[in-house]
C-alpha cells in the first residue's frame, strides 16, 4: 500500500506527486498511456527539429511555475516576440501594412468586447457582443477560437475576462512537452496502466488497473473532465450527481495543430513567424493560423480551433 495514488501523469499529477513526496508520503503515479505528459508532448522523431503536438508557450511566464522547473533542468526559451515576424494572406496575395493594422484592430476590439461584457457581469455568449468587422469577421471569429479553444457562441463572456493572461508567451525551445516530461524524473510513473474503478468504499482506496490492484490511503484523480464524463474511470460508489453533472458540463475544447515539415528553407524567413491566412475570395475557407519555425528544413505549424479545429 502506498500513502497517495495519482491518477494521471499530466502536468497536474506530476505536480501532485512532487509535492507529496517532499511531504514525506509514499506516491504511485498510474498512467493510461505510454508516456508521460498528458496533453503537453514533444515529438521529436517526426522532423529536423521537435515540435509540440500540444502546448508549446509558458503562458503568463511571470507567474508561470514551469519558468522556474525550466531554469532548474536545463531547459531554453525565448523571452520575448519583439523579433517576431507578422503576416497576413489573403488568399491570393500579402496583405498590405493598412490591411494587416485593420485585421489586428478588428481582432483586438472583439477581445475588448468580450473582456467589457464579462467585466460587467455579464455571463453571456460571446457572439452577442463582438462588434461587425466586415471582411474580418471570420478572422476575428477564428481568433477568438484559438484562444478559447471554442466557437464564440460557446464562450462565456464572464469567463473570458476572468481569464489571468499576463502578456509574457514564452516558446520553449526544446519542446513544452519535453519539459513537462523531463521534470518527473525520480517518480515513480507506471505507463500503460489505466484505471478502471476506483473503489472507496471502505477506509482507503482500491484501484483496480489494466495492471492488477492498487491500494492506497487516499487517491488524487489527475485526469481530464472529458475522460470522467464519458465513464472510462468508474467509481464505486458513484460520485455525488451533481459533481457527475458538473464534469460533463464542462467538456474539453478543440485546440487542432498540424505540422508541415520541409526539405529547404522555402520561406526565407531570419525569425520565427506567425502568418494569419484569411481567402477573401472563399467565404467558405475557415482562416488558419501558422506558426513558421525558420531553418535550413522549416516547419510550419497550423494552428485550429472550435469548431475548425474539430
Amino acid at each position: 500500500m502506498v500513502d497517495v495514488a495519482v491518477i494521471g501523469a499530466g502536468a497536474a499529477g506530476l505536480a501532485a506527486a512532487r509535492a507529496l513526496e517532499g511531504s514525506g508520503l509514499s506516491v504511485a503515479i498510474l498512467e493510461a498511456a505510454g508516456r508521460i505528459g498528458g496533453r503537453a508532448f514533444t515529438d521529436t522523431a517526426s522532423f529536423a527539429q521537435p515540435w509540440d503536438l500540444g502546448c508549446h508557450w509558458m503562458h503568463s511566464a511571470l507567474d508561470n511555475p514551469f519558468v522556474a522547473i525550466a531554469d532548474r533542468l536545463g531547459f531554453s526559451y525565448r523571452r520575448s516576440t519583439q523579433h517576431y515576424i507578422r503576416k497576413l494572406h489573403l488568399g491570393t496575395r500579402w496583405a498590405d501594412e493598412g490591411e494587416r493594422d485593420a485585421a489586428a484592430r478588428a481582432v483586438e476590439a472583439a477581445f475588448e468586447a468580450i473582456a467589457a461584457a464579462g467585466l460587467a457581469g455579464r455571463d453571456i455568449p460571446a457572439s452577442e457582443v463582438i462588434p461587425d468587422a466586415g471582411p474580418w469577421n471570420r478572422l476575428v471569429r477564428h481568433w477568438i477560437a484559438l484562444m478559447t479553444a471554442a466557437t464564440p457562441q460557446d464562450v462565456s463572456t464572464l469567463d473570458f475576462a476572468q481569464y489571468h493572461d499576463g502578456g509574457e508567451n514564452w516558446p520553449v525551445v526544446e519542446g513544452y512537452g519535453a519539459l513537462v516530461a523531463a521534470q518527473a524524473s525520480g517518480l515513480k510513473v507506471t505507463l500503460n496502466c489505466p484505471v478502471h474503478t476506483v473503489d472507496w468504499s471502505g477506509a482507503g482506496v482500491r484501484l483496480s488497473t489494466a495492471k492488477g490492484d492498487v491500494t492506497a490511503r487516499a487517491v488524487i484523480v489527475a485526469v481530464s473532465t472529458d475522460v470522467m464524463a464519458k465513464g472510462h474511470l468508474r467509481f464505486a460508489p458513484a460520485l455525488p450527481p451533481e459533481l457527475a453533472e458538473a464534469m460533463a458540463a464542462l467538456p474539453l475544447g478543440v485546440s487542432e495543430k498540424v505540422a508541415f515539415g520541409f526539405d529547404r528553407d522555402v520561406f526565407g524567413f531570419s525569425e520565427r513567424a506567425g502568418i494569419n491566412t484569411i481567402d477573401l475570395t472563399r467565404p467558405d475557407r475557415p482562416p488558419v493560423n501558422f506558426q513558421i519555425i525558420p531553418g535550413a528544413r522549416p516547419l510550419a505549424i497550423a494552428h485550429l480551433g472550435g469548431a475548425s479545429g474539430r
